[in-house]
């Protein structure tokens, strides 16, 4: 038996499931910046102030790539 439904085109995605969703030409990218926000918001920490981390800016990840455990 087939169903069918109606379905209406909202446009490019923004939000899903409290992550922020970028769609361009390079790909799709999601943050959870405002999720953030949200929870030092919540602890009053919203207006602390902010420290860098430091990371490898060239590592590359991979998909397949398994942390070494001892």
């Amino acid at each position: 038996m087939l169903k069918v439904f109606e379905m209406t085109d909202l446009g490019l995605m923004s939000y899903f499931i409290g992550m922020e969703v970028k769609q361009s030409d390079d790909g799709i990218f999601i943050c959870q910046k405002k999720y953030a926000k949200e929870i030092l918001k919540k602890f009053h920490m919203d207006k602390c102030k902010s420290t860098s981390t430091p990371m490898n800016l060239k590592e590359k990840f991979i998909k397949d790539d398994v942390s070494k455990q001892s």
